[in-house]
């Protein structure tokens, strides 16, 4: 079974469910029913938000199982899953600004932490 069908399962054939859909993630109405009608995936960026509505787990949109491969999944946090999405949503262009920024910041980080434990360090004599 695909995302697609999956999400219209999951909706059910409760009237005006694709609209809230559609509001609750900030898109038509129109856009939903065309990923019904070509049986087409919604965007890696909407998932998160698509599960948060349906009150289900990423790991069963995305696989149909309720339990999560702990060999997969282990460790990652839902801040992490968020990220991948809006990852896979960028060019090339903006993966490589974010990434320059995450290790201008990790660096920076780094410094600030060995600056502190010298500073730890010198006042312990």
């Amino acid at each position: 079974m695909s995302i697609c069908e999956r999400l219209f399962e999951l909706m059910g054939t409760q009237r005006g469910r694709q609209e809230q859909l559609a509001a609750y993630i900030g898109v038509k109405p129109t856009t939903i029913t065309n990923w019904k009608q070509r049986n087409s995936d919604p965007p890696a960026k909407l998932l998160i938000p698509i599960c948060e509505f349906l009150g289900c787990s990423l790991n069963y949109l995305l696989t149909g199982e309720e339990k999560e491969d702990a060999d997969v999944i282990r460790g990652i946090s839902d801040d992490a899953l968020k990220v991948g999405c809006l990852w896979d949503g960028l060019d090339e262009a903006g993966k490589a600004i974010i990434l320059g920024d995450i290790y201008r910041r990790a660096e920076a980080m780094t410094m600030a932490s060995d600056a502190l434990a010298g500073e730890q360090f010198r006042a312990a004599k």
